[in-house]
């Protein structure tokens, strides 16, 4: 018996077909880490702007405002945050926070951001205490 080097046309083709199902299988969890990521992404820009506002409140020993909206013009003492809402959703009471120059934030009862995809399949919330400290929730019950 002759023995030939290479690969045959079935070896070929069940190869090429069990890399087809483990793509097929793959793919609908990859789109859900990819959206995940995406939510996650503007939780982590979110918290920094308001960790970097409280940082620079106490730094300058001035307030700091943060206002949640597209515009970038503002006194020197404003961080403007941008929440791309042609992808997301994006819930709060009032549209800033103001942390004093002591590190306290100007909230009454407190308060919490919500983002989430369009389709609000995934959902991420911060809350802001009158601390002015940031924490994850699963959920803003009041808006």
């Amino acid at each position: 018996m002759q023995k030939t080097n290479g690969f045959t046309l079935i070896e070929l083709m069940v190869t090429i077909g069990v890399l087809a199902i483990i793509a097929s299988i793959a793919a609908p969890s990859m789109n859900d880490f990819r959206k995940n990521q995406q939510i996650k992404e503007q939780e982590n820009k979110l918290r920094l702007a308001l960790t970097e506002a409280r940082t620079e409140a106490r730094l300058q020993n001035k307030p700091m405002t943060v206002k949640f909206s597209s515009a970038t013009s503002g006194t020197s003492n404003t961080i403007f945050v941008d929440i791309d809402d042609s992808k997301f959703n994006f819930n709060m009471k009032n549209k800033k926070i103001v942390f004093y120059s002591n590190g306290l934030a100007d909230i009454s009862d407190g308060a919490c951001l919500s983002i989430s995809d369009l389709d609000g399949e995934r959902t991420k919330a911060l809350t802001i205490d009158k601390l002015g400290m940031l924490s994850n929730t699963s959920s803003c019950s009041g808006g």
